[in-house]
């Protein structure tokens, strides 16, 4: 498996708001001070709007978000999940397990597709 750390790492450098990186970037490194990076992710991450793009509604199920993602050229065996309510946070997983993680839970969610930086972020959901 790869270095996971690495891939947050990436996400921070590439994503989040330049004025915030240094703090966040502290926060993933513990898993104490996680849950405040988490915590952020759930409700109002700060990351960089000009690095985003919404997502077309089409793509928010399982089976079309990965052949949207295969398209793109991602590898397959590889991504790096952030997410709160899952015991695979900060975890390398498949593609397809990673995709089922951001669309299945009800809080903030990041995944990380190498090679190329694709990162896909959902905030938490209203119930």
């Amino acid at each position: 498996m790869a270095d996971e750390t690495n891939w947050e790492a990436r996400f921070i450098a590439e994503f989040i708001d330049r004025t915030k990186r240094d703090g966040i970037h502290s926060l993933l490194k513990k898993r104490k001070t996680r849950k405040k990076f988490i915590d952020r992710l759930n409700h109002a991450l700060d990351y960089d709007r000009s690095r985003a793009k919404q997502l077309d509604p089409a793509l928010k199920n399982a089976d079309t978000l990965i052949e949207f993602l295969l398209q793109k050229e991602v590898d397959p065996d590889i991504c790096c999940l952030i997410a709160d309510s899952s015991k695979n946070d900060g975890k390398t997983l498949t593609l397809a397990v990673a995709v089922g993680e951001l669309l299945n839970n009800h809080w903030g969610a990041v995944i990380d597709c190498p090679p190329q930086p694709i990162e896909l972020y959902e905030r938490r959901r209203r119930r």
